[in-house]
């Protein structure tokens, strides 16, 4: 009686380990993608200006600028003077936008 016992703790040992084994090698780990490489950064820096570039700014041309931005600041804080009393001399939002302009400029040009 002790044979047939035997026999059978055997097939069910080794049925479940067969089935242990199969189950098993569905699973596998998941291969991901790779993350992208990463930009070239010699590209990003041609693109800078080099601080040589700012060496080369004409001194007097600044100044004229400069000399042209305040001269139109101070023609509109007359121009102001007057808005303020019911009238808008017919140049005032030239003299502004070409304040806009001017200050961008030299914004530009002193920090690029």
């Amino acid at each position: 009686m002790n044979c047939p016992m035997v026999t059978k703790l055997r097939w069910s040992v080794s049925l479940l380990l067969l089935l242990v084994s199969v189950d098993g090698s569905g699973q596998h780990r998941p291969t991901y993608p790779h993350p992208p490489q990463a930009a070239d950064t010699a590209t990003v820096e041609s693109v800078r200006p080099q601080a040589s570039e700012r060496a080369h700014l004409d001194p007097a041309e600044l100044q004229q600028e400069v000399q042209e931005l305040s001269s139109l600041a101070q023609d509109l804080t007359q121009d102001i003077d007057a808005v303020n009393r019911g009238l808008l001399p017919k140049d005032t939002v030239d003299k502004l936008k070409r304040v806009e302009k001017l200050a961008k400029r030299l914004r530009k040009k002193i920090a690029p």
